[in-house]
């Protein structure tokens, strides 16, 4: 018999959903087999891996893969995608379509609005150099706003904002894009000796005080259409950089839109976006 498995996908970015029950006594060890898994080459392919069991204190407990087999830290789409199909799949809701989960020791709350739309509260934002983590005397302080950051990039200071959102980000503001500069960009940001656990990175063009662009470099994965915990670091990072941007900010995306809100009373992130079904099945590794 073969592992069931399910793929979605929210705004592009793709996840393969697997029960965690179904994994008991594979010879891979998990990293392998994400690696497997998530390899469009090897396995199914996808962004992310997320694997989810029933838990204690919480609806489900969920773990999940980068594509080179490390632990995501924080997956927001990740997070969407397993609520939309235990939802699909019947899980008993104690409030009315929502469902509690637990990754990597954070606790996050999913709701969902419609048929596709999923909100996921991922929690309030840290600019602490430990909690990203960075390296504060590499990435020094900008003076009149300590959260804002320069980065030495081909032998020039620019300006960032690293912040976590249960796992690394560092935002950058832009006029417009340039494929060549996320590519060339990204990696060498994501290895930046200044994040000692490499770092995920977000490219913001802002639109207007409640629209942004945003274009994404996935660490692990390169670039990617979407990123929930990319979406809600840009929206951050923005409000930070710009007190006067709206507290409910709309996300032009490569794989669609998404919204970003920000709770005036507790400081928490709500990121919502759509979710499709793309596949389900079996696979043999």
């Amino acid at each position: 018999m073969g592992i069931p498995f399910v793929k979605l996908h929210s705004c592009g970015n793709s996840c393969l959903c697997i029960s965690a029950e179904d994994l008991c006594g594979h010879p891979l060890s998990l990293e392998e087999f994400a690696k497997k898994i998530l390899s469009p080459s090897f396995g199914i392919g996808a962004d992310n891996l997320i694997l989810y069991r029933s838990g204690e204190g919480v609806d489900y407990h969920l773990e999940g893969f980068n594509s080179d087999g490390s632990l995501v830290g924080m997956c927001g789409n990740g997070v969407r995608c397993a609520h939309f199909l235990l939802a699909e799949m019947g899980a008993k809701f104690e409030h009315p379509m929502e469902l509690h989960f637990e990754l990597e020791g954070r606790l996050i709350t999913a709701k969902s609005v419609d048929s596709k739309l999923v909100a996921v509260e991922l929690g309030t934002p840290s600019y602490s150099p430990s909690d990203v983590p960075y390296d504060p005397s590499i990435l020094t302080p900008i003076p009149g706003n300590e959260l804002r950051r320069t980065i030495n990039l081909d032998e020039q200071n620019t300006e960032c904002v690293p912040l976590s959102i249960g796992n690394p980000h560092c935002v950058f503001f832009v006029q417009d894009f340039s494929a060549d500069n996320i590519e060339r960009v990204g990696p060498q940001v994501e290895h930046h000796r200044g994040f000692p656990q490499k770092t995920n990175v977000e490219f913001v063009k802002i639109v207007s005080a409640e629209k942004l662009e945003v274009k994404f470099w996935e660490r692990a994965v390169g670039i990617t259409t979407s990123s929930g915990s990319g979406s809600c670091a840009a929206a951050a990072a923005t409000m930070v950089v710009n007190p006067d941007m709206a507290k409910h900010l709309k996300l032009s995306v490569p794989g669609g839109e998404v919204e970003v809100k920000l709770s005036p009373v507790t400081g928490a992130l709500t990121v919502l976006a759509p979710v499709e079904l793309v596949c389900r099945g079996e696979i043999e590794l």
